[in-house]
């Protein structure tokens, strides 16, 4: 799955990290349709998110999320997120509101640009700054209307901007959160 975290770990090792934020059908990635885009010498990012979105919109399940992540943008993205999170935070009240992108209950990953919609709240300014920086992180992304869940089936999709994060998560299953690097970097 495409989480911040895990992308964060893997900032130093990779330069683009491309994966699902949501589980992905048994079909898996469809390598048949999209290796020619892997394999180039220059991968053609865009054309590997619309080649998974046509081969996901046309398949019997039609449930797909993917995207590509920019992993030498984020440390300029936790520099970000450390001034937002000094200034702002979520009641608990607020996570309801936060676009799933799981079928766990409670809910363990969120997408992480609803989470910091949520988190700025009426800051229009701070906002934009967030916005256009994870335009840079995640240049390409594409999706179906749903996302398929094995504990939920389908469920819509509202709110994308490509990657998770589990900051909000009241489940036991993300407890070791804040011991992460993305969250020591961010805090």
């Amino acid at each position: 799955m495409s989480s911040l975290e895990a992308a964060y770990d893997l900032r130093h090792v990779t330069r683009h990290l491309i994966a699902c934020p949501t589980e992905i059908m048994v079909y898996g990635m469809p390598y048949s349709h999209i290796g020619e885009y892997l394999l180039a010498e220059n991968p053609d990012y865009s054309a590997i998110c619309q080649t998974f979105y046509q081969f996901y919109s046309s398949y019997t399940y039609p449930y797909g999320t993917i995207a590509v992540t920019d992993c030498s943008r984020l440390d300029e993205l936790a520099l970000l997120m450390k001034d937002i999170h000094s200034r702002y935070s979520l009641d608990d009240s607020q996570t309801a509101s936060i676009q799933r992108m799981d079928g766990y209950s409670p809910v363990i990953f969120y997408d992480f640009g609803d989470y910091v919609r949520a988190l700025c709240g009426n800051d229009a300014e701070q906002l934009t700054q967030f916005e256009t920086l994870l335009e840079q992180v995640v240049p390409y992304k594409a999706h179906t209307e749903k996302y398929f869940t094995a504990a939920r089936g389908p469920l819509p999709i509202e709110h994308y901007s490509g990657i998770t994060t589990s900051a909000p998560s009241t489940n036991s299953l993300a407890s070791s959160y804040s011991q992460t690097s993305w969250y020591l970097a961010t805090h």
